[in-house]
């Protein structure tokens, strides 16, 4: 029996790792896709409008609709999402505007995001939470993510002595932010 790369990348987050959720790309279409979101129980969350800058060189094209891809993605993750509950969308807290359009479209479809792009990247969580309550967007569906603001905070070079006063003081930071 032939089985896609996805397939088995699926199996391996799931079956092997355990892993609770994966993020995948959409860019090489459903047949890429839809192996992690048929496989198992776990959460699947596609890129959708990434943190970093780059992210718009692609998501940011204008199709022929005048719609940006980032809100044409928006469409096919919804779609993939119908049903299951379990499919969700990376939305980065950098781009404010991006994130309230799609954040518009998700709201009364039930989709679940995954926002990075806060502490380091420049992204806040304060502004991230008051733009979905603003929408009436369902919080308890929201992943707000801040990695390396948690994991490095010292940025180049070795870690300092006071390496794990930083990520602590970090994350005290983040959860104050997200609950005012």
């Amino acid at each position: 029996m032939w089985t896609s790369s996805s397939h088995t990348y699926a199996r391996e987050a799931f079956a092997s790792w355990r892993a609770d959720a994966i993020t995948v790309a959409p860019y090489m279409g459903s047949d890429s896709v839809l192996p992690f979101i048929d496989f198992g129980e776990g959460g699947v969350y596609i890129l959708n409008r990434t943190s970093n800058p780059g992210g718009k060189d692609l998501q940011n094209l204008v199709l022929e609709t005048g719609e940006p891809l980032y809100l044409e993605v928006a469409h096919q993750i919804a779609a993939y999402n119908q049903g299951s509950g379990r499919v969700g969308a990376v939305v980065g807290a950098t781009n404010l505007n991006e994130l309230e359009a799609i954040a518009t479209f998700y709201r009364d479809e039930r989709v679940p995001l995954l926002i990075p792009g806060v502490g380091s990247q420049g992204g806040s969580a304060s502004d991230v939470i008051a733009i979905l309550k603003g929408l009436g967007y369902p919080l308890h569906l929201v992943r707000i993510n801040s990695s390396s603001a948690l994991t490095h905070p010292w940025k180049r070079g070795p870690a300092p002595d006071n390496w794990l006063a930083l990520c602590e003081r970090n994350l005290r930071s983040l959860i104050e932010e997200a609950t005012l």
